[in-house]
């Protein structure tokens, strides 16, 4: 589509000055050529008003529609430039998180099903690495206009999700009817023939394909549905790339499983400090899986992650301090795990911030590695220690109230 240039300031500034010059011309010439002595004073206001009637239009359309037009077309092409991804001119993350939100909401009131694809470039690291990062943005433009080229409708919205990731939303359709579009943006890819043949990779560029599917409504979430077709497309990597895989949304039950409130006896140290610092990190992943299950809460997600993993942290120090009191021979090496899983926790949650994985990969690493696996089972290397501690200040705690008694 052809676009207007838009007026620089200096533009504007010499249209202006030519306007008022112009007019000041015109209202010179006149007023030589009347003689305004022998004009009665109603005459001569009669010829300023006319004056005035013919200044207005010429000023107004020499100047202010030209700089009102002007301004429209500087905001609305910033806003098109804020919203479109400048590699691919696709839509970018921001503008697709704003039409699921939208679509999602639309949808629950007409219980409609709406659909999500999301398309990942098979081997695109080895790509760049084999032909270059200006090739590779060549083909990250190709695949987008293939991907633009098999959507028909005017609704459908294809968006660059990240790097060589892409994401389509399919108001009003079906899984079968999301299936035969992901087939054909697979098979598009293909037959374009892009050359690849870098290691591990096939001769020509190809796609892994996840697509999920729900019926909207309020219990779910327009980001539950594009984590839903992240996994599926995980599937699909998988089990071989360049391949199709998907489902209808597993939803999340309206009152999600706790972690518990309460720790049991398995899971107990002894220690009261480090029991109810475990009892606060369980109840931040519980608030955690609730925001991920409310429709449109990625704020309120994050704002979680960062919660439970403020906690972590602090529960970490404050258990090393104690175990090492204790003479737990484990220590140091759970202090080296401790700042692992930390690590991986600051790259996770960066990653989700940029769009690299999504709210459901996020939560699954902090739930699973490091609430569970960690805080749950790898603590209980040192409950012995804790155990033992706890029994002998109870033994202690009771003999001076006998003492007393």
């Amino acid at each position: 589509m052809h676009e207007t240039p838009l007026l620089t300031p200096r533009q504007l500034l010499i249209r202006i000055f030519a306007v008022m010059v112009a007019v000041d011309l015109a209202v010179l010439m006149l007023i030589e050529s009347i003689p305004i002595e022998h004009l009665p004073a109603v005459e001569v206001g009669l010829g300023v008003l006319l004056l005035g009637l013919i200044a207005t239009p010429a000023i107004y359309l020499g100047v202010v529609r030209p700089f009102v037009r002007n301004r429209d077309l500087a905001i609305e092409q910033t806003t098109r430039i804020a919203l479109t991804d400048p590699l691919t001119r696709l839509a970018n993350r921001r503008h697709f998180r704003d039409v699921l939100t939208m679509e999602y909401a639309r949808h629950v009131r007409s219980r409609a099903t709406l659909s999500v694809i999301l398309v990942d470039v098979d081997h695109f690291k080895a790509y760049n690495d084999a032909f270059g990062h200006i090739r590779g943005d060549e083909c990250l433009q190709a695949v987008a206009s293939t991907i633009s080229a098999c959507l028909l409708r005017p609704a459908d919205l294809v968006a660059r999700y990240g790097g060589e990731e892409f994401v389509v939303i399919l108001p009003d359709t079906d899984l079968a009817g999301a299936c035969t579009v992901g087939e054909q943006i697979r098979t598009a890819i293909e037959d374009r023939a892009l050359p690849h043949g870098a290691p591990g990779a096939s001769e020509v560029v190809t796609v892994s394909v996840g697509i999920a599917a729900d019926q909207c409504n309020r219990h779910s979430s327009g980001m539950a549905l594009v984590a839903q077709a992240d996994d599926y497309l995980y599937k699909a990597k998988s089990a071989g790339r360049n391949r199709v895989v998907s489902g209808a949304l597993e939803r999340v039950p309206e009152s999600p499983p706790s972690f518990g409130t309460q720790l049991g006896g398995g899971y107990r140290s002894g220690n009261t400090h480090i029991d109810a610092q475990h009892l606060q990190i369980l109840g931040d992943a519980d608030r955690l899986l609730l925001a991920l299950a409310e429709p449109d809460s990625s704020t309120e997600f994050e704002g979680g992650a960062v919660e439970l993993l403020r906690h972590v942290a602090v529960h970490f120090r404050d258990e090393i301090q104690i175990i090492r009191a204790l003479g737990f021979p484990g220590v140091e090496e759970h202090a080296r795990e401790h700042k692992r899983l930390l690590n991986k926790a600051a790259t996770q949650l960066e990653d989700f911030r940029n769009g690299h994985i999504s709210a459901s990969a996020l939560f699954q690493f902090l739930a699973r590695e490091l609430v569970f696996e960690h805080v749950l089972l790898a603590d209980s290397e040192f409950f012995p220690y804790t155990l033992q501690a706890a029994g002998a200040d109870e033994e202690v705690s009771t003999t001076a109230s006998s003492a007393a008694g």
